[in-house]
């Protein structure tokens, strides 16, 4: 594997820094990674637990998102849930790390077989899929399973601020041939239509606020902005279209994948708009079920529609 190579424009200080950064979390991993499943599991839960306590200003944006989400739930009910969405991502680290028993685990339960017939079916078609998820559940795991189960899947993410930390992430998704494409690579576009050229599915989460093409649609009862790409790529593809997600649930891993059917004609001019909340509304169901396995940290309603335009009269 190449070495990456860091950025020009860091000073010596971000050098030293994000280095310090980069080893350190490697030194942690590989610490974690050499427990035991069963410790590696509590050694999670309560990092998650430490981090409800100390990230006090993204707890309290979740808190107040969930508020907004769920008017008519108690301080209490809201508390405990965004408590619980970190004791969830802590277990969320701890399947990731010990990633071939989590996966085994996703295969073995009899029920997914459903997940995976599913995509099978819509790829016979010979036009590709286009899977469209959000950060609920264990999302990386999901992706995972489907990759181990011998489904070519490509993907999109952002780089990470340090080169070394995105080569991290790109050899943990290829860890069963999973292909990541990067935001801002010149050649983005073209190497999402290959993927349907090559007759395979490719991933997409669509629940968060980031610049890139989007539309505003409604969302847990307000208006934020979504990326629009999945519909764009049905629209000019006509590879079918499914809604994937992950849960944990008492009785183990469970894997979602459903068909979805749009009666919107693609010709329509609000197409991409209008499948695209048809979509965030599947996954705001697919939230509802267990409220605490999203992540309620990161800003979804940041971004707002511009307030009509008012022409000033004058006298």
């Amino acid at each position: 594997m190449a070495i990456p190579q860091l950025p020009e424009r860091w000073s010596f200080a971000q050098r030293l820094k994000n280095t310090i950064i980069y080893f350190g979390l490697k030194f942690g991993l590989t610490l974690l990674m050499a427990l035991p499943a069963n410790v590696q599991a509590i050694s999670c839960r309560l990092l998650g637990r430490l981090a409800y306590r100390l990230a006090l200003k993204d707890r309290r944006r979740a808190e107040d998102q969930l508020r907004h989400a769920y008017p008519n739930w108690d301080e209490a009910k809201i508390r405990k849930t965004i408590e619980a969405m970190f004791d969830h991502l802590g277990l969320s680290i701890a399947e990731l790390l010990d990633l071939d028993a989590s996966v085994e685990s996703c295969l073995e339960r009899d029920d997914n077989s459903k997940a995976f017939d599913t995509l099978r079916e819509a790829l016979a078609e010979n036009r590709g899929a286009i899977v469209v998820t959000g950060h609920i559940g264990n999302w990386e795991l999901l992706a995972q399973s489907f990759s181990k189960a011998g489904f070519d899947i490509t993907t999109v993410a952002k780089p990470t601020y340090d080169p070394r930390l995105t080569e991290l992430l790109k050899t943990f998704r290829g860890r069963y041939g999973m292909s990541t494409l990067w935001r801002g690579d010149a050649r983005l576009v073209e190497d999402m239509f290959e993927v349907f050229t090559r007759r395979e599915a490719f991933g997409i989460l669509i629940d968060q606020d980031t610049k890139v093409p989007g539309d505003f649609v409604p969302f847990f009862g307000r208006l934020a902005f979504t990326p629009t790409a999945a519909a764009m790529l049905h629209r000019k593809t006509g590879a079918p279209v499914l809604i994937g997600y992950h849960h944990r649930t008492e009785s183990g891993q469970e894997l979602n994948l459903k068909r979805v059917e749009t009666p919107i004609d693609v010709e329509n001019p609000n197409f991409d708009r209008d499948f695209t909340a048809q979509l965030t509304h599947d996954l705001e169901e697919a939230i509802k079920c267990h409220p605490e396995q999203w992540v309620w940290l990161h800003q979804r309603w940041k971004t707002q529609p511009s307030p009509p335009r008012q022409d000033l009269k004058t006298r």
